[in-house]
C-alpha cells in the first residue's frame, strides 16, 4: 500500500492516535514525577486555534487524593489516638458520609493549623537566637574588691 494513500485516508486519525498517546505519557509521568495520587481522570482539553501537525497546547485539569500524614495511619495501629489520627477519622467520616466539602475543608483548616504552628515556632526560635547574640562576650567580676573583665566562657558560679 502506498504510504501517500495511506496518509491521505488514515492521516488525521493516526496524527490523533499520536496526540493522544503523548498527552497520556505526558500525564503518567507528571504523575509520577510529583508523586500524585489521583482521585478521578484528568480531564484535558486542547488550545482552541490547534492545528494539525503542529505545536499543541494542552491544559490538564487533575483532582488529587490529599497526603495523609502517615503518622496518623501508625497510631491507628496501636491504637495510638492523638489529633492528627482523629483528624483523619474525622476526615474518612466525611468522605465517607458523602460531604467531601466538609472533609475538604476540615484537612484545609487542619493542615493550615500546622502551617501557622511552624511559622509561629520559626519566628520563635529566630527572636531566641537574636537575644542569644545581644549577650556580652565578657562579663565585669568583683573579687576581693577588684573588678576585671573576663571572658563569659571562663565564669564560675
Amino acid at each position: 500500500v502506498p504510504a501517500n494513500l495511506v496518509r491521505k485516508m488514515h492521516g488525521e486519525a493516526l496524527m490523533q492516535d499520536a496526540l493522544n498517546t503523548s498527552i497520556q505519557q505526558g500525564i503518567q509521568e507528571l504523575i509520577a514525577e510529583h508523586k500524585l495520587r489521583p482521585a478521578l481522570q484528568p480531564s484535558v482539553s486542547l488550545d482552541d486555534g490547534y492545528e494539525l501537525g503542529k505545536d499543541a497546547d494542552v491544559k490538564v485539569e487533575l483532582e488529587v487524593l490529599p497526603d495523609v500524614p502517615t503518622p496518623a495511619i501508625d497510631n491507628l495501629k496501636l491504637k495510638k489516638f492523638e489529633i492528627d489520627t482523629l483528624m483523619l477519622v474525622a476526615a474518612a467520616g466525611a468522605a465517607a458520609l458523602g460531604a467531601w466539602a466538609e472533609g475538604a475543608l476540615l484537612l484545609f483548616l487542619f493542615s493550615l493549623g500546622h502551617a501557622l504552628e511552624h511559622y509561629a515556632m520559626g519566628r520563635a526560635k529566630r527572636a531566641i537566637e537574636a537575644l542569644a547574640e545581644l549577650a556580652p562576650d565578657k562579663a565585669t567580676v568583683r573579687r576581693e574588691g577588684q573588678t576585671t573583665e573576663i571572658p563569659v566562657e571562663e565564669l564560675v558560679v
